[in-house]
């Protein structure tokens, strides 16, 4: 789960999956237009703050121990 820092257009989906050690973030646009993505994880309290471009993906994995993002990818 996250807590949104700012607010999302509708046609943008952001889902997260917790694994054993770490949690996976999806983030996904159907928009026309890049889309600024403010977020803090619930479990870790990492922040993710990007720019999500138009009709992109992104993925992001958050550590649990680490507490910081280990790998991203489209950002």
């Amino acid at each position: 789960m996250f807590d949104l820092e700012s607010s999302l257009p509708p046609s943008v989906l952001v889902y997260s999956t917790e694994l054993q050690d770490s949690l996976l973030y999806v983030l996904e646009s159907e928009t026309n237009d890049d889309t600024q993505i403010d977020l803090r994880d619930a479990v870790t309290g990492v922040r993710l703050a990007l720019k999500l471009p138009a009709q992109r993906a992104a993925l992001a994995l958050i550590g649990k121990r680490e507490k910081a993002v280990l790998a991203n990818y489209g950002f």
